[in-house]
């Protein structure tokens, strides 16, 4: 009976660390935070040059710090998957002044070109 007890509880533990950890329960992937929040996004790149590309960042009323974060990463990944390098000439970016920012409904889109291999 204790035993039983014991790898309950070690079953029900390692439970909540998996929630805690920011993993979906569905795909079990662990998903990226920012100051502690979710920031869906999605990235498009450009069909004709396939440096270039937009990214898409919801729930930016979380706060737009974590939201620009949320860009940045995104980028990041697809420069370095596709591009080899994570080097990113924003033209509109994380960096760009907050009052030059366009938020719609609750988003904010940012566009760029990975550089590359220098």
């Amino acid at each position: 009976m204790k035993l039983a007890l014991g790898i309950g509880l070690i079953v029900a533990l390692s439970g909540c660390s998996v929630l805690q950890s920011g993993r979906s329960l569905l795909s079990g992937q662990a998903r990226a935070t920012f100051d502690g929040n979710y920031y869906p996004a999605r990235l498009a790149a450009d069909k004709e040059d396939g440096r270039r590309f937009a990214v898409t960042v919801n729930r930016v009323s979380q706060g737009l710090n974590g939201a620009k974060e949320a860009a940045r990463y995104e980028a990041s990944k697809f420069c370095i998957r596709n591009h080899g390098w994570s080097g990113i000439d924003w033209t509109v970016g994380p960096d760009t002044p907050d009052g030059s920012l366009a938020i719609v409904d609750n988003k904010i889109t940012f566009s760029g070109e990975c550089r590359g291999w220098v």
